[in-house]
């Protein structure tokens, strides 16, 4: 769902003050979202951000380990579609440290290389 759609100039000033808590306006404008809380949606991340309306940690930490929140879905589509990642079923995906992983593949591997390398999702979407 994570479509919000901002003004270049606003988008970067947002970004500049808060780029940290991102992901957690998203996610709650997402779940706002969903419980049919919101119409607009620029609107209402703008607010989180500025009035710091997030996703309490808690509620960040009941979700299960093993599945995809809706913004690392969308990315792992992406990134499937793109080549970046080997394409691989959500729920054959390994874990790393107690975080879904995906694989990478690696470029001009040695042929004694494994063929792709274990990033936990997180690190692979901010790279």
């Amino acid at each position: 769902m994570a479509e919000i759609h901002l003004v270049p100039a606003k988008a970067e000033k947002l970004w500049a003050a808060y780029s940290e808590k991102f992901v957690e306006a998203i996610t709650y404008v997402d779940q706002k979202t969903r419980e049919g809380k919101v119409a607009n949606r620029e609107g209402y991340f703008v607010k989180c951000l500025e009035e710091g309306w997030l996703v309490k940690k808690q509620e960040l930490e009941k979700r299960d380990p093993n599945t995809l929140t809706l913004e690392q879905q969308q990315w792992y589509d992406w990134a499937c579609m793109t080549g970046i990642c080997v394409n691989t079923s959500v729920k054959d995906l390994p874990t790393k440290m107690g975080v879904l992983a995906v694989l990478i593949p690696i470029k001009d591997r040695r042929p004694f290389d494994p063929p792709y390398d274990l990033v936990t999702i997180d690190v692979a979407m901010r790279e």
